[in-house]
């Protein structure tokens, strides 16, 4: 009898107030659990992720760098379309235009040159600089 007594003071000591507070948290868990999921979803079916787009990048050769004359081969097109290759003007050098794998150019005249890949969407990204003399 006096262990039930003991129980009871203890439990009316502590007061009843703490039995809610479980399930409330329980709820702001599921609240914000719920919230986080929807934020998730709603950014792959709005395609949030899409806008961010890849630079074009493509591999060459470049043989002759700092001599009179430089063959640029297209060794291989990641997600490029093709390279095209530009003097020092932003104008496009004589025959620089690659597309197709193991195709080569050779370009002279004394100038720097920048070897750009390019895709179908407008994008550009120098992948390689090389800078010709004129062999004095």
């Amino acid at each position: 009898m006096r262990l039930k007594t003991l129980t009871h003071e203890m439990h009316s000591l502590r007061g009843d107030d703490d039995r809610g507070v479980s399930p409330v948290i329980g709820v702001v868990l599921m609240v914000a659990i719920t919230v986080i999921l929807a934020a998730v979803i709603g950014a792959f079916v709005l395609g949030l992720g899409d806008g961010l787009g890849t630079n074009p990048q493509a591999g060459v050769t470049v043989e002759g760098d700092g001599s009179e004359s430089a063959t640029v081969t297209l060794t291989s097109l990641d997600n490029a379309d093709g390279i095209v290759i530009r003097d020092s003007d932003g104008g496009e050098a004589e025959d620089g235009a690659l597309s197709t794998i193991g195709e080569s150019t050779t370009i002279t005249g004394q100038n720097e040159y920048s070897v750009v890949a390019t895709d179908g969407d407008g994008n550009e990204a120098t992948v390689r600089t090389f800078e010709l003399t004129d062999g004095a």
